[in-house]
């Protein structure tokens, strides 16, 4: 195994002046102690709820019995309609090759579980492992706030909470279902490849970090073409082409399973997972949008811009027949539309804190235009949900993080603390006008 063993050679790269040992520490100091209880807890209890939509245990089953679709996995929890027709609700999103439903995820996290099923049967494994990540995705951020210049623990653990749960990723975060899982894994590679980045720079971690997340959602491509071209920017190795080969090696090698794995399921070698032509579970007027127009299409670019860009919250209205205006606004008056996304300074009120001198750094400008390259593809889309915006806010996160300033005022401390508990309030409201 030596051949790869050149992907994790330690470097002599300039090292951040706080260890991860010390960022540990820190979390013990009184002032930051309540807040860690405050995110276990949260995490804990949520991801703990039963979650009935467990595709990836499902599909890890099916590994074990040599299979690569869900229909012997059919589970009798509901239905859904699609096109007239009634479906298991675990087959909702699979797409039909031969009369055959594969599921048009990533098959990475079904990988990872094929050898805990086989132990111990399957078990909300989804539930078990969000825990852990979404802890992990918590620490991330507080880690890299304190690399990239925030210098209270306090302040940084408070910025973390803000990113975790004060924007649309606290559907993420909470949410042990497939979707939320998937995105919550990808979110976690993302951040510790730009750990990786600030750190020690051993650019085969970063290639395995960013490709991992690529591999769990596809639209994460563009990060991993962010390092790759800022290892021309900032590598002065005389191992250049040695360390460019362990950064390209993981993305080749994911490129390679994706096609073996493709070419098994429908007979075709791509890297496309099937969410183009997946029975979605949507609104009968999402379903023929896209019937009309295909899942990409320039006619959605107009209304996806003023989504991500300008939309705000949506009305809580209801029927009035007797009066002049037929609808009026009833309590609790706004929420976040879960099948409609709201602009990015809602989704994500911490880039309010993106100083504009900021945007003279080199670095920040090639993050914003990665940042573009996968929004672009959400532009296009027929359907924009919140929880898409989630994908480019790791990046966001960057240049956020270099424009905030440490100590925090009261109010600053204030105005994270709000946009926390707005968007719980906001979470649980999507859920109710949605259901």
């Amino acid at each position: 195994m030596k051949i790869f063993s050149f992907l994790f050679q330690q470097r002599n790269a300039t090292e951040t002046s706080a260890t991860s040992s010390a960022f540990w520490h820190e979390l013990k100091k009184p002032d930051v102690y309540p807040m860690v209880f405050f995110c276990l807890a949260m995490i804990i209890s949520f991801n703990s709820n039963e979650s009935v939509w467990q595709q990836n245990v499902q599909l890890a089953q099916s590994f074990l019995q040599g299979e690569a679709y869900l229909d012997n996995r059919s589970q009798t929890f509901g239905y859904f309609q699609f096109k007239g027709k009634t479906y298991p609700d675990n087959l909702v999103d699979t797409f039909e090759v031969n009369g055959k439903h594969y599921w048009h995820q990533s098959p990475l996290p079904a990988v990872v579980f094929v050898p805990f099923v086989w132990l111990f049967g399957p078990l909300p494994l989804q539930n078990i492992f969000s825990i852990f990540i979404s802890v992990a995705n918590v620490y991330l951020v507080f880690a890299l706030a304190r690399i990239l210049g925030i210098e209270r623990p306090k302040d940084a653990f408070l910025v973390a909470l803000a990113f975790v749960f004060g924007s649309a990723f606290i559907e993420v975060a909470i949410s042990p279902n497939v979707w939320q899982f998937n995105q919550n894994a990808a979110t976690f590679f993302t951040l510790f490849s730009f750990f990786e980045f600030f750190t020690k720079k051993r650019w085969g971690r970063i290639g395995a970090y960013s490709a991992l997340a690529a591999g769990l959602r596809l639209q994460l491509l563009p990060i991993f073409l962010f390092f790759a071209v800022e290892f021309f920017f900032q590598e002065k190795n005389q191992k250049r082409i040695r360390n460019f080969v362990s950064l390209l090696l993981p993305m080749i090698l994911l490129i390679l399973f994706f096609s073996w794995y493709n070419y098994i399921r429908t007979g075709s070698v791509s890297l496309m997972t099937g969410f183009v032509n997946n029975m979605v579970g949507l609104p009968d007027q999402l379903t023929a949008l896209r019937d009309a127009y295909g899942s990409f299409s320039l006619h959605f670019v107009p209304q996806n811009i003023y989504y991500y860009f300008l939309k705000g919250f949506t009305p809580v209205t209801e029927l009035n027949a007797g009066g002049a205006n037929p609808f009026h606004v009833i309590s609790p008056y706004i929420y976040i539309s879960r099948i409609s996304a709201a602009s990015i300074l809602i989704l994500m009120p911490l880039v309010a804190f993106i100083r504009l001198n900021a945007l003279k750094k080199p670095l920040v400008l090639r993050i914003f235009a990665t940042t573009f390259l996968i929004l672009l593809p959400l532009l296009f889309h027929y359907y924009s949900q919140p929880r898409y915006a989630v994908d480019f806010m790791p990046l966001l996160l960057i240049p956020t993080l270099m424009s905030i300033h440490s100590p925090f005022t009261k109010t600053k401390e204030a105005v994270l603390i709000f946009f926390v508990l707005a968007h719980f309030w906001f979470f649980f409201l999507s859920f109710k006008m949605y259901y």
